[in-house]
This record gives C-alpha cells, sequence and structure tokens, in this order.
C-alpha cells in the first residue's frame, strides 16, 4: 500500500491552494465574500422564512426561501447543508443562500440548514440533528405537496 505524505494530501483536500491567480489566503477571502454578496442577494430578492427552529440547540434552524409571489404548492424543495467550516469558520447558514436565486427563480423552494458544528459536538449529534431538519423538511413537503 502507498502511503502519501501529509503535505501532499494538504494540498489535495485544500482547494483554495489550487488557484494560479491567488494566494491561498486570497481564495478563501475571495471565496466568502462571494457567499456573503450573494446571500444578501437572496435576502432581498426573495421571499425568506429565516431561522425556523427545528431542535433544541441555538443553531438548529434552517432558512426558506422562495420567489416572491411563486406558488408554494408543488415547488420542488432543494436542501443545502454547509460544509467546510472545519477550514472556514466563517461559513455557516447566515451565508449559505447563495444558491437560491436562480433555483427559486426556475420553480423550487430552497432550505438553508444550519447545525452545531464538530469539534463542539460530536458526529452522532449532528446525524442526530440531521435527521430532526430532515423531519421538518419532510412535513413540509407534504403540506405543500411537493415534488
Amino acid at each position: 500500500m502507498t502511503t502519501i505524505p501529509d503535505q501532499e494530501l494538504d494540498y489535495h483536500y485544500s482547494p483554495s491552494r489550487w488557484s494560479h491567480r491567488m494566494g491561498p489566503d486570497e481564495v478563501i477571502a475571495d471565496h466568502i465574500e462571494s457567499f456573503d454578496r450573494a446571500s444578501k442577494e437572496s435576502l432581498w430578492t426573495l421571499q425568506a422564512e429565516l431561522g425556523v427552529s427545528y431542535g433544541e440547540s441555538h443553531k438548529e434552524k434552517m432558512d426558506v426561501f422562495h420567489k416572491i409571489g411563486a406558488e408554494k404548492r408543488g415547488a420542488p424543495i432543494f436542501v443545502y447543508f454547509h460544509g467546510g467550516y472545519w477550514q472556514i469558520k466563517q461559513i455557516g447558514r447566515e451565508n449559505s443562500s447563495f444558491m437560491a436565486v436562480p433555483l427559486c427563480n426556475a420553480g423550487a423552494t430552497v432550505v438553508v440548514v444550519g447545525y452545531d458544528h464538530a469539534p463542539d459536538v460530536s458526529m452522532g449529534t449532528i446525524i442526530l440533528q440531521v435527521k430532526r431538519a430532515m423531519k421538518l423538511i419532510i412535513t413540509l413537503a407534504k403540506e405543500r405537496y411537493s415534488r
């Protein structure tokens, strides 16, 4: 079995190091700025139900986005759980609705789910939070006859 050196693994697991135009720190800053900008656009241009609680933790909240005036009944639901917080602490539910505008304009409902992060909680806790979130989303889908 071949062992890959840690430095090479770090490179492969860190896309911020792949850019030929910017250094890793600039790539990360640009990435966060683009998330922030597009997520603000979602708040400005879409109907949003923010901070819908699905559990006891202050991070167990979700944001639900729809096109203003669009029919919610029968709309497909796109669910997004952000990732990357182990490398970029600034990523969370609040700036992860960057994809909502084009999806809502195409007729979908977008749900962005927040949850507690490791190492603050165990993976088992995160899995339970995901299950709780999905239970509420499935209830929402049934109520709206979503596809």
